[in-house]
């Protein structure tokens, strides 16, 4: 899903916000950095697939809202197209209005289906991706690394990495998620 990438993103992100912005006076960085591959992680994660499976479902019934007011706008443009040269100029601007005022609903409905799947996804990865940031936290304190970035997120700007430093597979033991195959070099290569 597409946005679960960016909810990783974000979790990732802000980690590494907040660990390298320390205050003044605080021990400075060794420059220990630690990596997670942050799609493999949350896939991996006991509850991902019943949420992702949750998530498909709720976006097909949106998608087929959407679809059902689309297909009526159409018609609607239709009969328009048809009936306006029949229609006086009083009526054709009265059609024309009603025409317009059901744009402006398929308008608002896909603004709001769109607020919708967002919230829905919130609810169904919130939990995850907070359990997710709280083991590699405890990672990060444990292995006194100052950074743990996402290599998905990064891709090509990481040419090489220690492999040792890589925490997927201890954060999949601690969530209780299965053994990951080997990782593959950054930029998917």
């Amino acid at each position: 899903m597409k946005t679960l990438n960016r909810a990783m993103r974000i979790l990732c992100f802000g980690a590494a916000v907040a660990l390298l912005a320390r205050p003044a006076g605080a021990q400075a960085m060794t420059g220990r950095i630690g990596f997670v591959r942050g799609q493999t992680l949350l896939r991996a994660t006991p509850g991902f697939a019943h949420a992702d499976s949750q998530y498909t479902k709720d976006m097909e019934g949106y998608q087929a809202e959407m679809t059902h007011m689309r297909n009526k706008l159409d018609s609607a443009g239709a009969r328009f197209q048809e009936t306006s040269p029949m229609l006086s100029s009083v009526d054709r601007t009265a059609a024309q209005k009603r025409l317009e005022a059901l744009q402006d609903s398929a308008t608002k409905l896909q603004t709001d289906l769109q607020d919708r799947a967002a919230q829905r996804e919130q609810e169904l990865m919130s939990p995850l991706t907070d359990r997710i940031g709280g083991v590699i936290e405890g990672l990060r304190a444990e292995m006194n690394l100052d950074a743990v970035l996402d290599l998905d997120v990064l891709q090509r700007a990481v040419v090489s990495y220690n492999k040792s430093l890589d925490l997927t597979q201890k954060a999949i033991d601690r969530l209780g998620g299965p053994a990951t195959p080997a990782p593959k070099k950054p930029g998917g290569q």
